[in-house]
């Protein structure tokens, strides 16, 4: 099967990605930190000028309200945000090659069809809908929608639960420093969100459009399919990294004294990482578990009906000669034991039972600790 997966580039409307991978000739790693070190340079740096200058009473630069904040989200959040941003382009097209090479996708389910007509035809239609002008303009207007709501709602409800301003907030130059680093934030976390939800999406038509082979013993344990599987990980830790960074902001704020449930931002990234977890964890894998499952049962099919056929064969000669018996007897015998070797050796999901339990775990740990910050700072008072 001949296709064009080679070709595929999902970030080439991308502004932001085009600009740093096809002008300036970036690779992921000099993207992530040219990103973050812009982004620390002027918010600890122009912050120290700022701080410098500034004589209200609001909370100061070396306070830990800024500091342990900023570091965590200009800093550590968003070079994890960069780096998944950078990755997940090439990690799609990288399960759709480990698909094809690997042979399990086959051929249309439907020939005809009024879906795809090919894998070919099918990748086209993933590459328009991943990477759409549309999103990178979506995602323009939704950062630039929460900066403004950043600056005129959240910032006065949280200094308002603190009893007092911010120099980052009271010096306006330096405020808009602050709210730029904070659209590059959102707007690469927006994309990866837009473009995984048309990942899933496609992923999703692909294993209802197209027939599937799963291959036992495969080295990846999971019929060839560990490609996907490995992908719905990384992206659910990420999802994970946004909970986690919620996590901090909520213990820092009640630590401090304040409630954090009454701040809309923090509020936001608990309700993306409580919504996009199951999501992007649970739908793709069910919509491969569903196809790996309907694989297997096509193959046990098989051998239940020359199994029922044999044992209807048996039933006629069971006056007759005892030889007959025995060799029904034994190819009895023979199709019971393929079916338990065809049964335990075709996986039904695209991931190991125990990468799945851990990482349950690994994505609850970011409600756990908010919950433990709230528990502590309740018993206490």
């Amino acid at each position: 099967m001949q296709t064009k997966t080679r070709h595929l580039m999902l970030w080439k409307n991308d502004p932001l990605l085009y600009f740093f991978k096809e002008k300036l000739r970036f690779s992921g790693l000099h993207i992530m930190f040219c990103l973050t070190g812009i982004a620390a340079i002027a918010v600890f740096g122009l912050g120290w000028v700022a701080d410098r200058s500034y004589t209200g009473s609001g909370i100061r630069f070396i306070e830990p309200q800024f500091y342990s904040q900023m570091l965590t989200f200009y800093v550590f959040g968003l070079f994890i945000a960069v780096g998944f941003y950078v990755w997940q382009p090439g990690a799609i097209v990288h399960v759709l090659k480990s698909l094809e090479q690997t042979g399990v996708i086959q051929a249309v389910s439907e020939p005809g069809s009024k879906h795809v007509r090919s894998y070919p035809d099918f990748l086209t239609q993933l590459q328009a809908a991943v990477d759409s002008k549309k999103w990178a303009v979506i995602a323009t207007v939704f950062a630039l929608g929460f900066c403004v709501f950043e600056a005129l709602v959240a910032l006065p409800v949280t200094f308002s639960m603190f009893g007092r301003s911010a120099f980052w907030y009271d010096v306006k130059w330096f405020l808009v420093v602050v709210l730029l680093a904070f659209f590059v934030w959102v707007y690469v976390i927006f994309m990866i969100g837009l473009k995984q939800l048309q990942a899933i999406l496609y992923f999703n038509h692909l294993f209802q459009w197209f027939d599937i082979r799963i291959r036992p013993l495969h080295p990846d344990e999971v019929g060839g399919l560990g490609a996907l599987g490995s992908l719905t990980l990384k992206t659910s830790l990420m999802i994970v990294g946004v909970g986690a960074v919620a996590a901090v902001f909520s213990a820092i704020d009640w630590f401090a004294g304040a409630n954090p449930l009454t701040r809309p931002d923090i509020l936001v990234f608990w309700a993306t990482y409580i919504l996009a977890t199951p999501i992007s964890l649970i739908v793709p894998m069910l919509s491969a578990h569903r196809a790996m499952q309907q694989a297997r049962n096509e193959k046990l099919n098989e051998i239940a009906q020359e199994f029922e056929k044999t044992l209807s064969d048996a039933g006629v000669t069971k006056t007759g000669d005892a030889e007959a018996i025995k060799k029904a007897n034994e190819k009895l015998q023979e199709l019971q034991t393929r079916y338990e070797i065809v049964a335990e050796s075709l996986p039904t999901w695209p991931i190991p039972a125990r990468l799945f339990r851990n990482f349950s775990i690994t994505a609850s740990l970011p409600l756990l600790s908010g919950l433990a910050s709230m528990v502590i700072n309740f018993a206490t008072k």
